[in-house]
């Protein structure tokens, strides 16, 4: 008979692998239990510290700050050297008749332009500092959404080794039936089916689990997790916070606050626009030299030009609208956030409702389904596909309450997001 009986060590080694929680798909020969575990903090910790897109991000800061440093500098003193009246012809054919000049000039910024320039460079680097912590904000929120589904992919692989544990009864249970001629040998081969497709989903997962490792990992750097599992229970649900709280803390949302960075720069700009109306001057002063009496002389030059006034209009013009601008984009940003927020706020309500009714109600009442089931299949009260039913039934609502759990948590950690939270995803912790 083929399968007159199930070996215990392959049960022992079905059920190390599913609980190995990535070990085969990984290269590690290590345990759940000697794995090391790593945490959310950890996760976030590591990727802050790491991460090439803010090590950028930061490195963007630098090159503001040195850019407004060089748009902070004073216009520069220019040296200049004139000879006139040699080598030409006749008397000034040599240097008998030359005039050799020396000259210091420099550009008179009037109307504070230096100020103002040094005032958008420094909203320009505020401006970068923004950009990294919002950078950093997605970042925490990232690696939060990948631990949360790295939670999830352990709970289904234990979810299929309970499915393979279950798997390994039945067909024990119809083996002993079909030797004592109560049930028929296709009976046994459809146990052991469900069984080795059970096994195929359960290793399916594994690789599943490494490669979420990898994709956790690459955000500090590193294709190779020095980690087996996460730590933390997805089906800890925190209670929720009145929307109407949330909502006030939208104003903390970094793109709005990114807004008003950007007011800042425009308002400096409108200025260094406005000081532009006013004309610089260009002063030079300086020493001649007159070879046909061997004289010295001083010269001096003034220069300035005419309509700076009516160039600079189109640029005040421009800023004037990006200024009057700012407030509906800001608007906009803002009724997009609370639409977002709210319709979280909505699944999360939602989520919540499901699990505690699966958790509370419909699961507690299909295990009990399944023990009344499985007492009577051994009776031969009830058949194998009844059986089978009651046990894919009560696998299926647990797969849905953690679908609600961590649907749950990624909606919260998307909402912890909009409100610009360092650390979303805590109830992870």
């Amino acid at each position: 008979m083929r399968y007159s009986k199930l070996p215990a060590r392959r049960a022992l080694l079905v059920l190390f692998i599913l609980l190995g929680l990535g070990a085969t798909a990984s290269g590690s020969v290590e345990t759940t239990e000697l794995a090391p575990a790593m945490t959310l903090q950890e996760a976030v910790s590591r990727a802050l510290a790491n991460n090439p897109g803010i090590k950028a991000a930061k490195i963007d800061v630098y090159i503001e700050e040195a850019r407004r440093d060089a748009n902070a500098l004073s216009t520069p003193y220019k040296f200049q050297t004139e000879v006139e009246n040699f080598a030409g012809t006749d008397n000034v054919s040599g240097f008998d008749f030359a005039e050799t000049t020396l000259r210091l000039s420099k550009v008179l910024e009037l109307g504070d332009k230096r100020q103002y320039r040094t005032n958008v460079g420094d909203a320009q680097v505020g401006l970068a500092r923004i950009e990294t912590t919002v950078q950093q904000l997605e970042l925490t929120a990232e690696v939060s959404r990948r631990y949360a589904n790295l939670l999830k992919r352990q709970e289904q692989i234990k979810l299929a080794a309970e499915s393979v544990a279950i798997g390994n009864r039945t067909l024990e249970v119809v083996q002993r039936r079909v030797a004592a001629g109560r049930a028929s040998e296709a009976e046994q081969s459809s146990a052991a089916v469900a069984l080795s497709r059970t096994e195929l989903i359960g290793q399916r997962l594994e690789f599943e689990l490494a490669g979420a490792r990898v994709g956790l990992s690459t955000l500090w750097g590193s294709t190779t997790p020095a980690f087996t599992r996460v730590d933390g229970d997805i089906f800890l649900i925190p209670p929720l916070p009145a929307y109407a709280e949330l909502e006030k803390r939208l104003a903390e949302n970094p793109e709005l606050l990114r807004f008003s960075t950007i007011s800042r720069i425009q308002n400096a700009q409108r200025k260094l626009a406005q000081s532009r109306r006013r004309s610089d001057i260009e002063l030079s002063a300086g020493l001649r030299h007159l070879a046909t009496t061997d004289d010295m002389a001083m010269v001096f030059s003034f220069s300035m030009p005419f309509g700076s006034s009516g160039r600079a209009e189109p640029l005040v013009r421009e800023t004037d609208m990006a200024i009057a601008k700012m407030p509906m984009t800001r608007e906009d940003r803002l009724l997009n956030l609370k639409s977002a927020l709210f319709s979280f706020y909505q699944m999360l309500l939602a989520d919540r409702s499901e699990f505690y009714t699966l958790h509370d109600q419909i699961i507690p009442e299909a295990e009990r389904a399944v023990r009344f089931y499985e007492r009577g299949f051994e009776l031969g009260s009830y058949s194998l596909l009844e059986l089978t039913a009651s046990q894919e039934s009560l696998l299926a609502l647990r797969r849905d309450a953690l679908e609600a759990a961590a649907t749950y948590h990624l909606a919260l950690i998307e909402v912890e997001s909009l409100l610009g939270s360092m650390s979303p995803g805590g109830a992870l912790q």
